[in-house]
């Protein structure tokens, strides 16, 4: 629901269809990755006799900002690409 926002609001501010389905689509994509690292990771730690509570905090905290930032790059990246296509072709 919140990807649906935010492509509406970043179509509306921007103008861009290209921009905003990557903003939508990122911030999916960020929040699954979250979820799944919030819920996974404290299970790796306890598997591995390390107390979940104290180690997951950081270490989820940095692995979903590193990859939210690499896949941001990523999208955006997508998102000039096909609209500069688009300028070019007309």
């Amino acid at each position: 629901m919140l990807g649906a926002i935010a492509t509406v609001w970043a179509d509306f501010l921007q103008g861009r269809l290209e921009v905003a389905i990557a903003v939508g689509t990122s911030l999916v994509a960020i929040s699954i990755l979250a979820s799944i690292s919030g819920s996974a990771v404290p299970f790796l730690f306890s598997y591995l006799c390390l107390d979940p509570a104290l180690m997951s905090s950081p270490f989820i905290t940095t692995a979903v900002d590193v990859v939210s930032k690499r896949f941001d790059l990523l999208q955006f990246g997508v998102g000039n690409f096909k609209f500069m296509k688009r300028v070019i072709s007309h």
